[in-house]
């Protein structure tokens, strides 16, 4: 039977011991593929699943350092120190899943949203506010002035800091035992719309309550793909199309791949879009001449009002005036 190189004899230990080899190098090495694969799973929580293993894996760590002091003084053989190795890959690899679990928990949205949850909300923002200006920090007062009006909390002028810290101590209790009955009161808010709805387009209840579910629930399966594939924000621009028009030849369309190309074709856009008057009759000799480059030039202004104006013979197309 072929003995594996790390337990082989070792120049600074007894025969088929760990030597120099210590438990936590051979620890981490086996279970090396099972860090990444998690690692790669949970890329954008990395620091919080490194600070999580290292809390949760504290207790083995010490085991290990211990056992590998011993181990090396007293020289025991590989019978003896593999079923300890096992047993503490066995819980690193408990620990790995258990915070990969955790940390990969989405809590953001997990409570149902309604109009109260939203008030709830607003207050706790705004005896923050009132918090942080009577403890003499930078609020922005105009974010103050909106949680007001969306609050209805007006007279705050007389209020102290004591008193502000108790009223968000009871907005927080308050949201506390909202979130109990959240879902059972999101329920009642989609039945309460679905009923005004089906009032003003002349249907059903029903009809209106079943289409509101479904675009709820397909609005949460985009969210959870969009998350999962990284699709939180949307690209850069790397290429763009632009259609040059070309006298007594078709129409040309180019790839714009550099930011100087793209920057011109997308100013010979707004150009062509929101400068289509200048080439239009009333920007033409006569009616330029008669009407003015604003459109006010007398008399033939009040002749349009009255409806008494008669357009030049000379024009290019009096059909397209």
């Amino acid at each position: 039977m072929r003995v594996p190189s790390i337990w082989r004899r070792s120049p600074r230990g007894p025969p088929y011991t760990l030597g120099r080899y210590s438990i936590l190098h051979h620890l981490w090495q086996q279970t090396a593929a099972h860090q990444l694969y998690v690692c790669r799973t949970i890329r954008n929580s990395r620091s919080s699943y490194t600070q999580e293993i290292q809390r949760q894996s504290s207790g083995p760590i010490h085991q290990a350092r211990d056992h590998q002091t011993r181990l090396q003084e007293s020289g025991k053989p590989i019978q003896v120190v593999k079923p300890l190795l096992e047993e503490l890959i066995r819980k690193v690899k408990k620990i790995c899943l258990d915070t990969a679990y955790k940390i990969r928990k989405k809590r953001v949205g997990a409570i149902p949203w309604t109009p109260t949850l939203q008030l709830i909300r607003n207050k706790q923002k705004l005896w923050v506010c009132v918090i942080r200006r009577r403890q003499g920090k930078k609020t922005s007062r105009n974010k103050l002035r909106r949680l007001q009006k969306a609050t209805r909390i007006w007279n705050l002028e007389t209020i102290s800091l004591q008193e502000a810290l108790e009223k968000l101590a009871d907005v927080k209790a308050e949201h506390s035992e909202y979130i109990k009955d959240a879902a059972k009161l999101r329920k009642e808010h989609l039945e309460a719309l679905a009923e005004a709805v089906a009032k003003e387009d002349d249907t059903t209840m029903l009809t209106e309550l079943n289409n509101l579910k479904l675009r709820e629930k397909q609005r949460n399966t985009a969210r959870r793909i969009k998350w999962l594939r990284k699709k939180q924000r949307s690209g850069k621009v790397t290429i763009m199309h632009r259609t040059i028009h070309r006298p007594d030849q078709p129409p040309l369309r180019v790839a714009c791949t550099t930011q100087a190309t793209m920057t011109e074709a997308a100013i010979c856009e707004n150009e062509s879009r929101f400068s289509r008057a200048l080439v239009g009759e009333f920007m033409q000799p006569p009616l330029r001449d008669m009407l003015g480059n604003l459109g006010n030039k007398e008399p033939s202004t009040s002749k349009i009002l009255d409806g008494t104006f008669q357009c030049p013979d000379t024009l290019a197309n009096p059909n397209h005036v």
